[in-house]
């Protein structure tokens, strides 16, 4: 499949496994059929590359952060972004969507955890906890855990005992 017309940095299926997305240095996230490989639909409104898009865990919503600075949640029926959460400071590297499916971590370029809650749409959580960029964030299937790895070197592991409560 030629799914892009430049680098791919992202892949991932659907809860279902009906689906996968990708997300490409091309600026956009493409929806595509897993029975049939076939594209489906681009979701178009980042303004340089796409880093990493999700779909969370219900399958609802997908998620993507870009080097514009900007995480975004799209609905992937309609393709339409629902919601954009700014950065100023940064870039944010690397998404993932708790298993409650209301809430999204974010890896920061400069070494921060950001916790957002996807329904209310605000900031729970602010960590500075990496003293590098963070390359990788992952929320474990039961989502009492968090973990993230950075250029410094180090895994953190943070235990989510209340989703606005979250320890590192």
């Amino acid at each position: 499949m030629k799914a892009h017309s430049t680098t791919v940095r992202s892949v991932r299926f659907h809860p279902d496994g009906h689906h996968f997305v990708t997300a490409s240095q091309d600026k956009t996230i493409k929806i595509w059929d897993t029975s049939t490989q076939k594209f489906v639909r681009s979701l178009i409104g980042h303004t340089h590359w796409v880093r990493c898009a999700r779909y969370s865990s219900d399958g609802s919503m997908i998620v993507s952060c870009s080097d514009d600075k900007t995480i975004r949640l799209w609905d992937p029926k309609s393709g339409k972004v629902t919601h954009t959460y700014e950065n100023k400071r940064g870039v944010p590297n690397y998404i993932d969507c708790h298993p409650s499916g209301g809430y999204i971590g974010s890896a920061m370029a400069y070494g921060v955890i950001k916790i957002y809650d996807s329904r209310q749409h605000e900031l729970l959580q602010y960590y500075s906890c990496h003293n590098k960029q963070i390359n990788s964030l992952s929320f474990d299937p039961s989502g009492l855990f968090m973990i993230s790895g950075s250029d410094d070197g180090a895994v953190k592991v943070g235990v989510f005992k209340d989703p606005r409560n979250i320890v590192i």
